[in-house]
């Protein structure tokens, strides 16, 4: 599909590229830091502190770790607003096509003389004493180090250019925002279903809801499938990411859900007279 040549794709064909190009854009972009200390923390809506415990106990029974299912709704709120760039337009990039190719053959004109020899010597030098090579070792100095035979490598950099261009006139890349950048219910969605096996949708709409997610079903289940299906860059990103705060689980992180917990509860069961002579004291406190 990304050959040279390339006149026209079904739709199919069209929709794998465009996911493959969007995939590797968002990759690039997304770096998560993935201790959990680290991460920003979760706001329960007011008043929906129980219905989110519920929610919460109902997918822990189901198969989830109740502290790596937090660290998975911590993990997507980390991702909010890092929208990757739009790809280069066509005309820059052939703008730097003409450059490198330009400036290798310039390079390669001007090192005819051999007046760069006695530098090239040092560095040669420079890998046997630091790889304890030997001549044998090395059939191809441009390969070994590259600066060596920098036009070489400037002119495959070109041609690479080159094939992106020939990609992009096939009008698949994406030109403003991306398909999946709302990793702040995709990262949940994808560890219940590898903890659970199943999806799960309408628990988590009922977890989303109390956190502020807002999103359609049909939006959700959209957008989850096609990371499954296309996203294979992405997927594998955010399952390491999954799998290392799933590693940093321990007794410590229980006793602070355990406290989360109890802090919520009390709240939900406080007496609606208390909490009304609270409101009424504050009043009176502000005036």
């Amino acid at each position: 599909m990304y050959i040279v040549g390339v006149k026209a794709l079904t739709n199919q064909e069209r929709e794998t590229l465009h996911a493959t190009i969007d995939d590797d854009m968002i990759t690039a972009t997304i770096d998560m830091d993935i201790d959990p200390h680290a991460l920003p923390n979760i706001t329960i809506s007011k008043g929906r502190e129980q219905d989110f415990l519920d929610a919460h106990a109902e997918l822990c029974a189901r198969g989830c770790d109740p502290v790596t299912l937090l660290w998975s709704l911590r993990l997507g709120r980390a991702g909010l607003g890092k929208l990757p760039p739009s790809p280069p337009p066509a005309d820059v990039i052939k703008s730097m096509v003409t450059k490198l190719d330009k400036m290798a053959s310039e390079i390669r004109e001007l090192e005819k003389s051999g007046f760069l020899t006695l530098v090239v010597r040092e560095e040669v030098k420079k890998l046997y004493e630091e790889k304890k090579v030997s001549m044998e070792d090395v059939e191809d100095f441009g390969e070994t180090i590259p600066h060596l035979d920098l036009p070489r490598w400037m002119k495959k950099k070109a041609d690479m250019y080159r094939r992106w261009l020939t990609i992009a006139s096939l009008r698949v890349t994406p030109k403003a925002g991306r398909q999946l950048t709302r990793l702040e219910y995709l990262y949940p969605a994808l560890y219940v279903r590898e903890a659970t096996g199943e999806p799960c949708l309408p628990l988590l709409m009922r977890l989303f809801e109390t956190i502020g997610i807002l999103v359609s079903k049909e939006q959700f289940s959209r957008e989850f499938a096609s990371l499954r299906q296309h996203y294979k860059w992405l997927r594998m990103d955010m399952t390491t990411n999954l799998y290392i705060v799933g590693k940093r689980t321990s007794s410590m992180y229980d006793e602070e859900l355990l406290a989360f917990a109890a802090k919520v509860r009390e709240q939900d069961e406080e007496p609606t007279q208390t909490k009304s002579l609270k409101k009424g004291s504050r009043k009176r406190g502000s005036k």
